[in-house]
């Protein structure tokens, strides 16, 4: 379901940034894992400090902390 409705915003929206948000970092996982899973590779992730190491999925992660640096 996740990624029919990526899938579908995409070509709605003509190249914009979508968002996609989730209550807990275990829930972003869940989206990254399914997006990544239906070939959609081209995106990043906002995610606590301390929740980084978990990550298998190869796509670009962007911390907390990051955030408060730029």
């Amino acid at each position: 379901m996740i990624a029919a409705i990526v899938d579908t915003l995409i070509q709605k929206t003509e190249g914009e940034t979508i968002w996609l948000v989730a209550q807990s970092n275990i829930a972003v996982k869940n989206i990254a894992e399914k997006l990544y899973s239906c070939k959609f590779k081209n995106f990043r992730l906002l995610v606590s400090g301390e929740f980084i190491n978990d990550w298998w999925v190869e796509c670009s992660l962007i911390t907390v902390v990051d955030l408060t640096t730029v």
